[in-house]
């Protein structure tokens, strides 16, 4: 069969019309850029067909600028030569056929053929379309012979597997499914995988129903025992009760009198501290107390001429103390003075001896010459040299030299000692005026004791202010006192009622230890009792329940039981019959897949070893009937670990030859757009060969892009000088 002519009326960017006669080439090129309508044209021969399945893409496949017609026509060209034409106006799916014999017309078929209803027609026109492609679904159409772009991949679906295989009177798979889906009904386990159902089936719950039987038939045996049991371990807990009950009791009175003991003697020991701590006050107020009377009848008795002193009489004694000090300073200045006086008054004499004496001598000599001669002169040196000396002595200094400077010296350091005398003989007169004595260091000494007893006393008198009044601590202590006395009592009154606690009278710590282990075994007790009483209430629960428990009678259970039974045993019965069915069924499809699967692969093979070369030496089916290729490296190799070219090639192949198994006595067109964008150039051109080989029996429409493609075919059309026009 081929497509001779395709009239588009109104289909998309078509919105005024295009014709295109394919002609008798075997493989007719219809080339054009993108956007010139080549996926329009093809959806266009799919459509007027099948129709469209889905509303949206009638919707947009509508003209889309003004029109006339919103319709499409094919003719086709069987192999006894008959010409149909197919005429569907999309706008209502009116579908028109018609055999066409020279100017004479014969209708095969008209009416309203929706892919999208139900109705009559739309059945009968499934049916024509059977009887002249062997197909009536769009889908087996685009897996096999139409190949969109970028939508080369197929598989061998279940539509197709029947088609393939000849059974579509009989479909033997949905047959085993039908079995399948009785068995499932039944049972919810798989006996040929290990993945099951997740919901129980009948099986399963005749199962439960029986197993709710059988559990009530034992609830009832054991429910008596039960009974007995609950009864038994009630009194069992009631006597535990009881003797916890009295002992806690018993122990509840010991904690108290052991409680009360340990805080008697928890306050007897605080009062003890208490009285001692007061008893100590006490003491040390009593000795400050007798300190500061101790230090203020010695200083009535032995310095109470201080009393009467200002600040200024210690200023006045320490003004002596220094006016001694520095009158010593300036008598020892003095003394080094005079002695410095006394070597220059020799020194100036010595000299003054000297320059005399020379003096003398020289006048003398002269004297003595004029007078005597050189005897004469010889008697006046002596005499005039003796005099100089003599004369030497009699002068005390010279004014301005050394001994006068020291001597000045010397006279104002005695005249700063005679003021430092008199200024000290005034103060010590004053001292002495208050004193009564001029014994100024024996002052100073007893000064000095006032004050260190002054200030032991204000230190005494401030410590005594820490202290409440010595009266109020007396009081408090005699009361502290007979407090204790009275907290002894009591404590003898109770150690003479309780008389097990007479041995912890001297052993306290025990006595508290024993009180927190009593307390925490009284804890214990109680939590026991707690829990026991819980018990013993459950159990109260358990016997009404057992009691007012409405269980079924045993005969009318067992009687339900044996029919359980029985409808258990039909059940089985018929999950092992479908079983039997399901895998001699299984066995059969198995056998019969093999009459068609093969060839399938072998022609498969032949077709993409033409295109690939020889790297792939085979191509076959897995049990999901999902493509793999062997090759000489490694075998079950998926289309995914493919590149997309060798990918691309494989589905090539397999659609050739789909295409050619579903039609084998009336080869239908296959049509193409671009499915060589992953091919290289050797791959392309050995494509292209199969093509034109096979066009020998089957026609082939290639749309493309590529124009180098339109020298290897016959060019139908150039779209863009149709769409210039």
């Amino acid at each position: 069969m081929r497509i001779e002519r395709l009239t588009v009326r109104g289909f998309g960017l078509f919105n005024r019309g295009i014709t295109v006669d394919f002609g008798t080439t075997p493989v007719a090129v219809i080339v054009g850029d993108n956007e010139t309508g080549k996926s329009t044209m093809m959806e266009a021969i799919v459509a007027t067909m099948f129709g469209f399945g889905d509303a949206k893409d009638e919707k947009a496949r509508r003209p889309w600028g003004a029109h006339d017609s919103y319709s499409c026509a094919i003719t086709l060209r069987t192999k006894d030569q008959a010409l149909i034409e197919i005429t569907r106006d999309f706008g209502d799916n009116d579908v028109r056929v018609k055999r066409l014999d020279g100017d004479r017309e014969t209708t095969l078929f008209a009416g309203k053929a929706s892919p999208r209803g139900r109705s009559a027609d739309t059945e009968r026109y499934s049916a024509f379309l059977e009887t002249t492609f062997g197909f009536s679904d769009a889908e087996v159409f685009a897996a096999s012979i139409f190949v969109r772009q970028q939508q080369i991949e197929t598989s061998l679906s279940e539509r197709m597997r029947q088609i393939v295989s000849g059974s579509l009177s009989v479909d033997y798979e949905q047959a085993r499914t039908s079995l399948e889906e009785k068995f499932y009904e039944l049972t919810r386990f798989n006996p040929w995988g290990t993945r099951h159902k997740e919901k129980d089936r009948a099986i399963e719950l005749a199962e439960k129903a029986r197993d709710e039987i059988r559990l009530m038939l034992d609830e009832q045996r054991d429910a008596e025992k039960r009974l007995d049991s609950v009864v038994q371990k009630q009194h069992e807990v009631k006597e535990e009760i009881a003797r916890l009950k009295s002992e806690i009791d018993v122990d509840a009175a010991t904690l108290e009198s052991l409680g009360r003991f340990n805080r008697l003697t928890e306050d007897i020991e605080r009062v003890r501290k208490q009285e001692t701590s007061l008893r100590r006050d006490l003491e040390n107020a009593r000795r400050l107390r007798e300190k500061a009377d101790g230090i203020h009848k010695e200083l009535k008795e032995r310095y109470q001429h201080f009393d009467t002193v200002d600040i200024s009489f210690q200023k006045k004694l320490v003004q002596v103390g220094e006016l001694q000090d520095e009158q010593e300073r300036r008598t020892q200045a003095l003394s080094v003075e005079e002695g410095r006086l006394e070597v220059a008054r020799k020194e100036e004499r010595a000299i003054a001896a000297v320059s005399l004496s020379v003096l003398g001598a020289i006048a003398g000599g002269v004297i003595g010459f004029l007078v005597g001669g050189a005897t004469g002169c010889l008697i006046g040196v002596l005499a005039g040299s003796g005099l100089g000396y003599v004369v030497s002595r009699a002068i005390p200094s010279f004014p301005g030299g050394r001994a006068a400077a020291a001597e000045t010296r010397a006279s104002m350091l005695r005249a700063d000692i005679e003021d430092i005398q008199e200024r000290r003989e005034t103060l010590i007169h004053e001292i002495e005026s208050l004193c009564g004595t001029r014994d100024v260091a024996a002052v100073a000494t007893q000064f000095e004791e006032y004050r260190t007893l002054q200030n032991q006393l204000g230190g005494a008198e401030e410590a005594s202010k820490t202290f409440r009044p010595e009266q109020e601590i007396e009081r408090e202590h005699d009361e502290t006192v007979q407090k204790l006395a009275v907290l002894q009592m009591q404590v003898d009154q109770l150690l003479d009622a309780v008389t097990s606690l007479r041995n912890l009278r001297d052993n306290v710590q025990e006595a508290v230890s024993l009180e927190t282990r009593l307390k925490t075994s009284c804890d214990e007790k109680r939590k026991k009792l707690e829990q026991l009483q819980t018990r013993y209430g459950q159990s109260e629960v358990e016997i009404a329940r057992l009691t007012a428990a409405e269980l079924e009678d045993p005969p009318v259970l067992r009687e339900r039981l044996e029919q359980k039974e029985r409808e258990l045993t039909q059940l089985k019965l018929k999950r092992d019959a479908f079983k039997c069915a399901i895998d001699v069924l299984s066995e059969a499809i198995a056998e019969y897949r093999q009459s068609y699967v093969p060839r399938l692969e072998e022609e498969i093979s032949s077709l993409f070893s033409r295109i690939v070369g020889s790297r792939y030496s085979r191509i076959r089916f897995d049990e999901s009937l999902q493509p793999q290729a062997d090759s000489a490296e490694r075998s079950g190799i998926v289309p995914d670990m493919l590149s997309a070219g060798t990918r691309d090639q494989l589905y090539l192949a397999m659609r050739l030859a789909f295409a050619r198994q579903i039609s084998p006595g009336e080869p239908l067109p296959l049509i193409l757009d671009d499915p060589f964008s992953n091919f290289d150039d050797q791959r392309i051109a050995a494509a292209l060969q199969i093509l034109n080989a096979v066009g020998d029996d089957q026609q082939i429409i290639l749309f493309t892009h590529d124009r180098g493609l339109a020298t290897r075919g016959a060019l139908v059309m150039d779209l863009n000088k149709a769409a210039a026009l």
